[in-house]
């Protein structure tokens, strides 16, 4: 008997995701960049900056309006930002961004202006120009890509920005800025458990954020040595009638400045990288529980979470350099983080325990029995659950899986997702189970996720699987009846 089924296409929606994510990594590192960097770094950096030109107090002008913006972005521009963004109201986070453009134009007007006059006056015109112009070169790619998102944004449907959109609801001001620095929602923790872990997790993306403002920082010194180097050659005064050792000195000079630079921005980047890596380990570490504890605590309908104990966290696919360049991200992220960092508001996050587990890992709140209840247990988990996620790899272990939650009693409120690298169809179950019931033929892209909605099962296909791509694929499980 055949089955209703409707394939859909979520690649652009993962694509206005991850342009989502590291719009809001870039803008919040910004911000700290502003916070920890412009109070101290910022002084002496333009004081030497105005020393190679005749902009000194024009620079040092630049660095006490950066401090009134402190306050104003901290408090009201960027949260107002964030959640345009991340509730996918792209017109919105434009007018804002702009606005943001306008008023640096505005208050800053005379000083470009002061800055155009010293420039035609200078005795060096070309190396005050460049400097002149290094906050627009260092702020216009910024810019780019924060317009990226929600230009992005601007091509989805409703439905596709239904299931992209990031932001779960926020309830008031406090909701607000929990959401922005990642505290997990609706994770129901003891009272020391939910202090100390949210304030690891705070700790960890402050240091994540300031671990990408270096990074900025890295690429723009990087930009602008080269430049002033190049200001210096390009004069033919400072040039004529020179030996070649004598230009070639200051060549090297900068060369090696420029290298050290490199060298020191890359290895604080990676401090605090491990910093924030540390913090949310402890985070996690901290937010660990028994199926029983967390049973206890959180009263509602479990979310049921089955895999294969030969991958037992889920390892998702690597991201690319540039997005785990510009979000600050570890090299792997776990499904079994995602879910209860991410869809715990749902309900408790549980799983069956890996057999001969030691230590218990963060993730689900596991359960540990044997080889001759394991099944039992999931049935009695499975009809107590609200919902079910269950990664459909083609290992021998997951086909009895597989094929209970296909019956009737369990088809409405169970997701099949793609293992990692793999199509749902992989396993003999689906795919037996596939011929029978639909007419899927093959394509290109990978089906990442199945489950069905009102009757209809969806079919969510994708034409390169990562981490953003089984986001969306839970965003449109658990949003499916919004």
């Amino acid at each position: 008997m055949s089955v209703q089924l409707r394939e859909r296409e979520i690649t652009r929606a993962v694509s206005a995701l991850g342009a989502t994510e590291i719009a809001i990594a870039m803008g919040i590192s910004l911000l700290t960049l502003q916070a920890v960097f412009a109070p101290t770094l910022m002084p002496q950096i333009m004081d030497a900056l105005g020393q190679l030109s005749d902009l000194g107090s024009i620079f040092s002008t630049v660095t006490v309006w950066s401090q009134y913006w402190i306050v104003a972005c901290l408090l009201i521009i960027y949260p107002a930002w964030f959640f345009a963004l991340a509730a996918m109201r792209p017109l919105t986070a434009i007018l804002i961004l702009a606005l943001v453009v306008i008023l640096n134009v505005v208050s800053q007007y005379w000083v470009w202006g002061a800055m155009a006059e010293t420039i035609a006056s200078s005795p060096n015109p070309t190396l005050s120009l460049i400097l002149g112009l290094m906050p627009l070169v260092m702020y216009a790619p910024v810019v780019v890509w924060l317009l990226i998102a929600p230009l992005r944004v601007l091509r989805l449907n409703k439905e596709e920005r239904l299931i992209s959109r990031p932001l779960a609801p926020i309830k008031g001001y406090l909701g607000l800025i929990r959401s922005m620095f990642g505290v997990w929602p609706n994770l129901r923790r003891s009272l020391w458990q939910s202090s100390l872990g949210g304030l690891f997790i705070y700790v960890a993306t402050l240091f994540t954020s300031v671990n990408i403002a270096v990074r900025l920082i890295l690429v723009l010194t990087l930009i602008a040595l080269p430049l002033i180097t190049l200001s210096q050659l390009i004069r033919v005064d400072y040039l004529y009638g020179l030996p070649m050792q004598d230009w070639i000195k200051p060549i090297g000079i900068a060369a090696l400045t420029m290298l050290l630079a490199a060298v020191f921005y890359t290895l604080l980047a990676s401090f605090f990288l491990w910093l924030a890596q540390r913090a949310r380990a402890t985070a996690r570490h901290l937010s660990r529980q028994s199926l029983e504890k967390q049973i206890a605590r959180d009263t509602r309908p479990p979310v049921l979470f089955l895999r294969s104990f030969r991958d037992d966290q889920v390892t998702l696919p690597l991201p690319g350099f540039w997005t785990r360049f510009l979000r600050g991200e570890p090299k792997e992220r776990r499904l079994d983080h995602l879910l209860v960092e991410n869809f715990s508001r749902y309900g408790p996050i549980v799983a069956i325990g890996r057999p001969g587990e030691t230590e218990m890992p963060f993730g689900a709140a596991r359960i540990y029995v044997g080889d001759d209840r394991w099944q039992d247990e999931v049935q009695s988990l499975a009809s107590r659950a609200a919902h079910i996620v269950v990664v459909a790899d083609p290992t021998p272990g997951v086909a009895w899986e597989l094929q209970t939650m296909l019956g009737v009693q369990f088809a409405d409120k169970t997701l099949f997702l793609a293992a990692p690298g793999l199509d749902v169809l992989i396993n003999p179950v689906m795919r037996a189970w596939s011929r029978e019931h639909t007419n899927l033929g093959d394509d290109d892209s990978y089906m990442i996720g199945l489950f069905r909605k009102h009757g209809v099962f969806e079919a969510l296909r994708v034409k390169a699987p990562s981490a953003d791509a089984y986001q969306i694929a839970l965003q449109a499980f658990f949003r499916r009846n919004a």
